[in-house]
């Protein structure tokens, strides 16, 4: 017990003076260390230049063209490398314009743009003078900015593709629901319905309305061919303004329903019909859109050259 007692207290003793002899030797090399760097000068910090001579005459430097930042160069071109932006951000207006008109040349100028955006930086930058140039703050603005400029752009494109029609529709630009009721004039004004008006008043007001057709003149017997054509049409557009309103739909229209939802079912995915009824209603919104669009186009130039001849 004496033997392991006096090793334990050896091996302590050895200890501290081990940690006394490092204690001693790491405060002397940082003393000497502080003494060495007390007895050289310190360099004075630069002074910021905060005026310069432009033709003989003193100006301050906050009215100078502020150097651009190679982050917002990448960033721009990342994101709106298509339309340009990166040009414009360097002022290279008129690249930037043939860039909007040509998307860039068709994506390959994007492309060809990666490995000239330092050149072109330092080119926007030479005419800073070095010693004043100062970054104009723009890449750290953009970082902060751009999840909010991304849910705009997201949203903005969504609603382009999803809501634009409707919004069309609700402005009056467009009557959508002419074109996808395939009638000559709105449906609910041929009805002379409300659009809030429920089935049985849809198909009250057909009834009435196609008695007043057959008691005109045009639907008489004896008739002539074209008051007989229009008499066709005219119950033609009663039975589709009064099929669009309620849902329903002529027969052909129901056999290629059924067709394609047997189908899914026979391959199992029966699972989206909602959606697809949905993605249906906006394809279908789309396409009466672009031939709205086509027929007004077409009509527009149709007016202008009967002008010329004229």
């Amino acid at each position: 017990m004496d033997a392991i007692d006096s090793d334990t207290l050896q091996v302590v003793g050895l200890s501290l003076v081990a940690g006394w002899g490092v204690w001693q030797v790491g405060s002397w090399t940082i003393s000497c260390c502080c003494n060495c760097c007390r007895k050289q000068p310190t360099p004075p910090a630069p002074a910021r230049v905060v005026s310069v001579q432009v033709e003989g005459q003193p100006m301050s430097v906050d009215y100078l063209v502020r150097s651009k930042e190679k982050g917002t160069v990448y960033a721009l071109w990342l994101m709106l490398g298509l339309f340009g932006g990166h040009h414009f951000y360097l002022d290279r207006l008129l690249h930037g314009c043939v860039a909007v008109v040509t998307l860039n040349f068709l994506g390959l100028g994007w492309l060809v743009d990666l490995f000239w955006l330092p050149y072109y930086t330092r080119s926007c930058n030479s005419r800073v003078p070095a010693e004043v140039a100062v970054k104009d703050g723009s890449c750290s603005r953009l970082c902060c900015c751009m999840p909010m400029v991304g849910l705009v752009v997201v949203g903005g494109f969504l609603f382009v593709i999803f809501g634009m029609p409707t919004a069309l529709h609700n402005t009056g630009v467009i009557d959508l629901e002419r074109k996808l009721a395939g009638t000559a004039g709105n449906p609910y004004v041929i009805l002379d319905i409300d659009k809030y008006a429920s089935s049985d008043e849809v198909w009250k007001a057909y009834t009435l309305q196609s008695r007043e057709v057959e008691s005109s003149k045009e639907c008489k017997v004896g008739a002539s061919k074209s008051e007989s054509k229009v008499c066709r049409m005219k119950k033609k557009d009663l039975k589709k303004a009064a099929e669009f309103i309620t849902g329903a739909s002529s027969e052909a229209t129901q056999a290629s329903r059924a067709k394609r939802k047997k189908k899914k079912r026979s391959s199992g995915d029966d699972d989206h019909d909602e959606f697809d009824i949905w993605f249906e209603r906006r394809r279908e919104e789309w396409s009466a859109l672009v031939d709205e669009v086509r027929e007004s186009s077409t009509r527009w130039f149709s007016s202008e050259k009967a002008g010329d001849e004229l």
